[in-house]
C-alpha cells in the first residue's frame, strides 16, 4: 500500500523536474532529453490523462507528444503551447488539501504555487492520481486549473 510519504516524495520530484528546465532554456536538445526523462520517470506512459492549466484549444493530452509540447513547446500540432516550464520558476510549493490512499492508488489535490523569477506568484489548483508499480509512483491523471474568480 502507498504511504503518504511516497506521495510527498513524488511531488518533490515533480517540482525538481519542473525547476530543472529553467537552466536549459536555450538548449533544445537538452530540453527534449529532460522532457522525455520527466515523462518516463514520473508519468504512466501508456495510461495518461493530462489536463494542463494553460491549454484551451486542445485541453486534454494523453500521450508523450502532447505532454512534451505543453511543457517545452515546439510541436505544431499544439499551436497554443509556449512551453510552460520555459517561464523559469524559482520555486514551486505544494499545499495538499487532501491525500487519499486506496491500495495501489493515491489522489492528491490542493494548490501548488509557482514562484516566478520576477518575485510574483501564480497559484494553480491540481489533482494528481498516482498508481504504484514496480518503479514506484507514476502519475496516471494530472489535472491543473487556474482558481475560479468572478
Amino acid at each position: 500500500m502507498i504511504q503518504e510519504e511516497a506521495v510527498l516524495k513524488a511531488q518533490q520530484s515533480w517540482r525538481d523536474y519542473v525547476l530543472s528546465f529553467g537552466s536549459l532554456k536555450g538548449d533544445r536538445e537538452a530540453l527534449e532529453k529532460q522532457a522525455r526523462e520527466f515523462y518516463q520517470t514520473l508519468y504512466k506512459n501508456d495510461e495518461l490523462s493530462f489536463k494542463p492549466t494553460r491549454a484551451a484549444k486542445i485541453p486534454f493530452r494523453n500521450d508523450e507528444a502532447g505532454f512534451k509540447s505543453y511543457f517545452i513547446a515546439g510541436n505544431s500540432a499544439y499551436p497554443e503551447d509556449s512551453g510552460f516550464v520555459l517561464n523559469g520558476f524559482r520555486d514551486i510549493r505544494f499545499k495538499n488539501s487532501a491525500v487519499i490512499i486506496k491500495d495501489h492508488f493515491a489522489v492528491a489535490s490542493g494548490v501548488y504555487t509557482f514562484h516566478l523569477n520576477d518575485g510574483g506568484t501564480w497559484p494553480v489548483e491540481y489533482t494528481f492520481v498516482y498508481e504504484e508499480d514496480e518503479d514506484g509512483l507514476k502519475i496516471v491523471a494530472h489535472h491543473s486549473s487556474a482558481p475560479f474568480s468572478e
